[in-house]
């Protein structure tokens, strides 16, 4: 039988386009699925309709989040469109995540055979994997990236960073606790209760280049920041929310309950898999169009 998929607009014309473009791929493809493009409004004004199978939707403002939330409580399917793992951005060729029942892709396909053909050819070029560093090659400090507040207000999430900080506290002594770095992103998104924007936040303390802050890292602690993956590319040890595409090579902030550098974070990770996988949840906008995006979500992605 087919599925239908609703496939919403955003409320801003160029991500429109792309959730357009979408919902077309979806009709194109081999699979038994129809898409409907609707405005996001139609959504606000009456829900999601009755013979809905799932939703698409691009980002999580202006009623994007809210549908989703109310996807989940249907308990029908979900695919969160935005920005990429490797080479993001709206220009040509326009790569894109696409991540079926969550927010981002936070788990490993360890079912099915993951090529590296598809890595190789679009993305190793600009994302060169280095080598896993050891104790004495990286830096002292612990750097967290909290979530912003849109994030917070998506996942009903205010206090993550604050608990992160906490715990360190209680774990490491008074001497230690200057290591601990926030880095909050320079323009932050504020959200009111419907997940509307109120205002883009900015910080008025300078900030330094993201590239010192991760040579001087000992450790990248992230709840949903994309730097988690720069980290892990570079050869850092990550530890990471849920929601966070390096989860699966996440280490533990229960370590630091035993020593102030623990020998753990010395292990090396898998961030090659992991790269191989993730160019297989991310898509240029041809592969929207033609139907090739959804074909591999459905191939690969588990959904869970």
């Amino acid at each position: 039988m087919t599925k239908k998929i609703y496939v919403y607009s955003t409320g801003r014309k160029r991500t429109s386009d792309i959730t357009r473009t979408f919902a077309h791929g979806i009709n194109q493809s081999a699979l038994d699925y129809k898409a409907e493009y609707v405005d996001i409004q139609d959504y606000l004004d009456n829900g999601i309709p009755d013979d809905a199978d799932g939703i698409a939707v691009l980002g999580i403002l202006r009623g994007t989040g809210l549908a989703i939330k109310d996807a989940k409580q249907k308990g029908i399917d979900y695919y969160y469109i935005d920005h990429a793992y490797f080479n993001p951005g709206y220009a040509s060729p326009c790569w894109l995540r696409v991540t079926k029942n969550a927010h981002t892709m936070n788990y490993l396909n360890t079912r099915d055979q993951i090529e590296t053909h598809r890595w190789k050819k679009h993305f190793i070029r600009q994302n060169p994997i280095k080598q896993w560093r050891p104790k004495d090659f990286k830096g002292n400090n612990i750097l967290i990236l909290p979530a912003t507040h849109a994030v917070q207000w998506f996942f009903d999430d205010y206090d993550w960073h604050n608990r992160v900080v906490d715990s360190l506290h209680s774990w490491l002594p008074e001497d230690q606790w200057g290591r601990i770095k926030i880095r909050n992103k320079p323009k932050e998104p504020v959200v009111d209760k419907l997940g509307n924007l109120v205002r883009l936040q900015e910080r008025n303390e300078p900030q330094r280049p993201l590239q010192y802050d991760l040579e001087d890292a000992f450790v990248v602690i992230g709840y949903n920041s994309m730097v988690c993956l720069q980290a892990s590319l570079q050869g850092l040890p990550v530890i990471t929310g849920p929601h966070n595409c390096c989860k699966p090579i996440s280490f533990n902030l229960e370590d630091f309950k035993f020593s102030t550098h623990p020998d753990s974070f010395d292990q090396q990770q898998n961030v090659g898999f992991l790269a191989h996988w993730l160019s297989y949840c991310q898509f240029s906008l041809e592969d929207f169009e033609t139907g090739k995006a959804w074909n591999t979500i459905q191939r690969y992605q588990y959904g869970i």
